[in-house]
């Protein structure tokens, strides 16, 4: 059987990765508050829309691989915000949320998809039949972190923004890793997180937020209630949760401490 034909311009999808990365980064660069605002506001239309089939899991098969992103991502949103240089955040930021809701309309709007819809399926960002070549469901959680990045980086101080960011990136992914291993389930109804996951968590939040930071007790409060609040079933998406509330926390140790 021969591959059923592509539409035109199915395989330009990279132009929806290259575009809204020097976009968002140029602009930024002279504009970066209003950079950041925009793609805050964009990531809650997208988030709130209710149009689109959106899940909040695509399998368990991807939970780990999804992770690479966030470690990417963190450590690069982490230098830049711990040298008190913003605009590259505020860029990669805007990228990010234009990038895939530019994926979302696009693959929405035609029967095929690209090179890109498969790379990304891989990551478990949508889920894609490859037969078809039809996308069914896409992943909420990137826009919920967009959100609460933004919010991050137009409300809040150095600190307590980097705070948040360790907490969705580093220690996100940590509990993952060692949680995934793990089978000592904590005693919270309807939670299925783990004691050694949540460990992880706790302490990789706490030793990285105490290493940029130099601020022990902010870090070892904030880190508590990240892993509290990321163990914690609920309607509410933890991936904007985790970073506002430990952001939300450690500035306010910080008063209290001042």
């Amino acid at each position: 059987m021969t591959e059923k034909a592509r539409p035109r311009g199915a395989d330009q999808e990279w132009l929806i990765v290259v575009l809204p990365l020097a976009a968002g980064l140029l602009g930024a660069y002279f504009f970066s508050t209003w950079v950041a605002i925009a793609a805050t506001l964009l990531s809650a239309v997208m988030l709130l829309s209710r149009d689109l089939p959106y899940a909040k899991d695509i399998g368990d098969r991807h939970s780990l691989i999804r992770k690479v992103p966030h470690v990417i991502g963190g450590t690069y949103l982490a230098i830049f915000i711990s040298l008190g240089i913003v605009w590259p955040a505020a860029g990669l930021l805007a990228a990010s949320v234009i990038s895939y809701s530019a994926l979302i309309i696009i693959t929405r709007s035609r029967a095929q998809t690209g090179k890109v819809t498969e790379f990304a399926s891989r990551f478990g960002i949508l889920r894609y039949d490859s037969e078809t070549r039809r996308v069914h469901s896409y992943l909420s959680s990137p826009f919920s972190a967009f959100f609460a990045i933004g919010v991050l980086l137009i409300l809040f101080p150095r600190y307590p923004a980097l705070a948040g960011i360790i907490a969705l990136t580093a220690g996100d992914t940590v509990a993952a890793f060692v949680g995934v291993r793990s089978k000592t389930r904590l005693p919270i109804p309807g939670s299925m997180k783990t004691l050694e996951g949540s460990s992880a968590m706790f302490l990789s939040t706490l030793i990285l937020t105490f290493v940029i930071t130099n601020a022990l007790v902010p870090s070892l409060v904030s880190s508590a209630v990240a892993t509290i609040v990321e163990a914690l079933p609920g309607p509410f998406d933890d991936n904007f949760l985790v970073p506002f509330l430990t952001a939300v926390v450690f500035l306010a140790t910080l008063w209290l401490l001042a």
